[in-house]
This record gives C-alpha cells, sequence and structure tokens, in this order.
C-alpha cells in the first residue's frame, strides 16, 4: 500500500544559530549523522512510498538546495512556495497536486527536522496507520509515549489507553502545558506527545480544508491544472500565497476535525528543537555534551559543538558554546529561549554577513 509521501521542509528556524543560517536553516544542517535531518527523514520514510508519488515542501531558495540532498527525488516534485505560510498552506498544497494525479491518494506527511531512533518500527506503524486511514476513510496521527514531563511538546489527549496495535480516538489536542500538567500527562496513559506525523485520505482533506480553512483552501483549488514547474502555475502561486493566511495544520485542521484517530509510538522519536534537545543526543564527555574535540577542567552540563577547532572549558556550567562558519556562540543554557532575539540583534548591527 503506497502512499503519497509528503515531507514538509520549509522552516526558518535561527534556533540552531551559528551553525544553521538562512539558506542552511535546520532541515538541512548534518546535526547527528553525515546526512542532513532532510536526508535522514526521505531515507527512513522512502519505502512508504514512491519518489514520483512524494513531494517536499520548501521554501522557493531553498528547493535547489533540497533537491542536492535528495537525488532519488525527481527534482520536479520538490516544490517551492513563494512565501512563508506555516504548515497548513504546505499540507494543503501537497493535497491539491496529489488528487491530481490520484482521485485516491491517501498522504503520509512527515517534518523533515524530527530524529527516529527505530526507523523500522516507525515504517510499520505508519503501513498500520495508512491502511486505518484508507479502509476507514480517518485521519490518524502517531502520538509518542511521553517518557518526561516535557514542556516543550504538544500533547494528544486520547478516549482510551494508548495502543500501538488498536487506534484510538483523540479527545483533544494540547498545546505546549506548564510543568505540573505535564506530569499528570506524562503518567496518565491515555496522553501522548503529538509527533506533527499525519496519515490523511487526500479526497476528504480536500473537503475538510474547503469548510474549515476556505481562505487556504480556495485560492489553492483555482491554480491551473499545469505541471508545478511551469512558469503559468508558479506566476498563479505566488498570486495564490500572497492572499493565504499563515496558520499551522494542527490549528486549521487537525483540531476540528471528528474522529482523529491514534497510534501509539515507541520509536525512539525525539523534535530537535534547538540547542538543548541536541545536547540531550550527543555523547557525554567529562559531565558535558560534545560534538567535536574538547578539553575540559571543572566544567560541566556545558554543550560544545565545534567543527572548527579545539574548544577549552575551565570553570564554567550551563554554557551551549558554538563554532561555526567564522562565527561564535557562547550562552546560558537558561537564556536560549531569546537566541531569537540575539539573531535580530546580529542583522540589525552586522547586515546578512553572518545570518
Amino acid at each position: 500500500m503506497a502512499a503519497w509521501l509528503v515531507l514538509l521542509a520549509g522552516g526558518r528556524g535561527t534556533r540552531f544559530w551559528p551553525l544553521g543560517r538562512r539558506r542552511r536553516p535546520k532541515q538541512l544542517l548534518p546535526l547527528l549523522s553525515p546526512r542532513s535531518l532532510l536526508a535522514e527523514t526521505w531515507a527512513r520514510v522512502a519505502p512508504l512510498g514512491r519518489p514520483e508519488r512524494s513531494f517536499v515542501i520548501s521554501a522557493a531558495d531553498l528547493a535547489p538546495a533540497c533537491r542536492r540532498e535528495l537525488p532519488a527525488l525527481p527534482p520536479a516534485r520538490v516544490i517551492g512556495e513563494p512565501a512563508g505560510r506555516n504548515t497548513a498552506a504546505a499540507v494543503a498544497l501537497a493535497t491539491l497536486l496529489a488528487l491530481r494525479e490520484d482521485p485516491r491518494a491517501v498522504l503520509a506527511v512527515f517534518p523533515s527536522d524530527h530524529v527516529v531512533a527505530d526507523p523500522a518500527g516507525l515504517r510499520a506503524l505508519a503501513r498500520r496507520a495508512l491502511r486505518c486511514a484508507r479502509e476507514e476513510d480517518a485521519y490518524v496521527t502517531l502520538g509518542v509515549r511521553p517518557t518526561r514531563a516535557e514542556t516543550g511538546y504538544g500533547y494528544l489527549e486520547l478516549a482510551g489507553v494508548a495502543s500501538a496495535e488498536t487506534p484510538q480516538r483523540a479527545v483533544a489536542f494540547i498545546e505546549k502545558p506548564e510543568a505540573a500538567r505535564a506530569a499528570a500527562y506524562a503518567a496518565s496513559g491515555r496522553h501522548l506527545w503529538n509527533s506533527g506525523i499525519f496519515f490523511l485520505p487526500a479526497r476528504r482533506l480536500a473537503e475538510s480544508f474547503a469548510a474549515l480553512a476556505p481562505a487556504i483552501w480556495a485560492p489553492l483549488a483555482a491554480l491551473p491544472a499545469l505541471p508545478p514547474a511551469s512558469p503559468r502555475f508558479r506566476t498563479a502561486l505566488r498570486a495564490a500565497y500572497a492572499e493565504i493566511p499563515a496558520r499551522s495544520f494542527d490549528v486549521a485542521i487537525m483540531e476540528r476535525a471528528a474522529g482523529v484517530k491514534v497510534l501509539a509510538a515507541d520509536i525512539g522519536w525525539r523534535d530537535v528543537g534547538g540547542w538543548a534537545a541536541l545536547g540531550e543526543l550527543l555523547p557525554a564527555l567529562a559531565g558535558n555534551r560534545v560534538q567535536g574535540e574538547l578539553v575540559a577542567l571543572d566544567a560541566r552540563d556545558n554543550i560544545v559543538v565545534d567543527r572548527e577547532g579545539l574548544t577549552a572549558l575551565l570553570g564554567v556550567e550551563n554554557l551551549v558554546v558554538v563554532r561555526s562558519g567564522g562565527a561564535l556562540l557562547v550562552a546560558n543554557r537558561a537564556r536560549l529561549d531569546a537566541l531569537r532575539e540575539l539573531v535580530a540583534l546580529l542583522e540589525a548591527r552586522a547586515g546578512g554577513r553572518y545570518l
């Protein structure tokens, strides 16, 4: 049962500066292997579909880099969005294009910046979810069993105890909770982390967009039935995106859809959202988390990423130290939420030189 694979690769996050830059955002970075997160995503999900029935939705200026990362994918299957409009527009565009080729298409939507320790386990769950989506005309998502009281993830509340074998009905999508609620969710057995991985019958999804998010769907539905790489289509797409509001797919569709089903996933899933999350996955060295060469004396709980030389730490704690591309970041781990502000200050003072 081949799915129509949809990889979302349009992120512009600044949370991995200075390693991540405008032309090389997180999904294009080789954070934990020689391959980029995008290439790793494609490698683990490609057996679920076929290259000619797949789409990578990215920003227009990132599309060439995405094509280089995915040589097995026909270049025309990488679609460049003319403007960032969040994930709802990207999924809607993929839905429209898939339906024009296959009225019975079932989409498998994957973020391109996650880490999965058990790719075979993911594929087994995905095939179960695809079967449910196709046979029951259902929206299915994977929820990850919490391993801790994480406040940085969204949660899914289920009608019953989570199962990897039998889909449970979703009762609610819950945004990032405060610590006490997160602890209760982690212990409940009925709350899972929201993975952002979805399996969706395309025809039903088109109906949902038309009913629940017409401001997104109507401009796209009016696009000419031409190859996405054609000049006329690209011109029409620019005009359509000028009208479309920026909304997440969860908010626009999934939180409002009836009968969403959830399979529980124990697959070593991580959303590597920033330096703190990456640090949890890096090798430990003398009480620090390190990628590169480090000498440390009386230094602990630091995250060091340095691919350009030696880092030496003396008597410091709870720092993030990253050197890349002629720039050096030294940050207190407790202040990483302000990294976006730092990058904005850098842009104001140094222009785009280091961005």
